[in-house]
């Protein structure tokens, strides 16, 4: 699965270009979401114990990623923006292996983390949501310095 998308990687590692997929949000958000979704059955097959050859693609995709100064910098998070679906699977690999995706990147200079959650829409995306803090605050937990956590409480709704 992982090496499919290799030939549709960028230099950098932090886009991955699978072509038109009729989404609404921005190139830069398409691209974190190629790049994060897979990361959920890396993390896994790495935890498990397994090895796989192409990881280096992936600490510097996530290290270009998240670099605001670099060319392929995803971009900051804003009020319902599908940036805050991709927190949880990032997250989660910082969290789960942070001597693969957080330690390497800190020793290129990559260190600040900072983690935001703007105000997101009653859907899929609120959900996904609320699973993203316990692996964001883990992830900080475990190897990050905090810069900043912002979390806005949304009051549930009366049914």
């Amino acid at each position: 699965m992982l090496d499919a998308l290799a030939p549709h990687t960028s230099p950098g590692g932090a886009f991955i270009d699978i072509g038109n997929t009729a989404t609404h949000y921005d190139l830069r958000a398409v691209y974190l979401e190629t790049f994060a979704r897979p990361l959920w059955g890396l993390t896994s097959l790495l935890m498990g114990g397994d090895t796989y050859d192409g990881l280096k693609r992936w600490v510097q995709g996530l290290a270009n990623g998240t670099n605001p100064q670099g060319p392929e910098y995803w971009d900051k998070a804003r009020a319902k923006d599908q940036r805050m679906v991709e927190m949880s699977p990032l997250s989660f690999a910082i969290a789960m292996k942070p001597d693969v995706f957080y330690d390497v990147s800190a020793a290129s200079g990559a260190s600040t983390v900072v983690v935001c959650s703007p105000l997101t829409p009653r859907n899929k995306a609120r959900r996904l949501k609320q699973i993203s803090p316990p692996f964001s605050k883990a992830a900080l937990a475990s190897r990050c310095q905090i810069v900043s956590w912002a979390a806005r409480q949304i009051p549930r709704r009366q049914y």
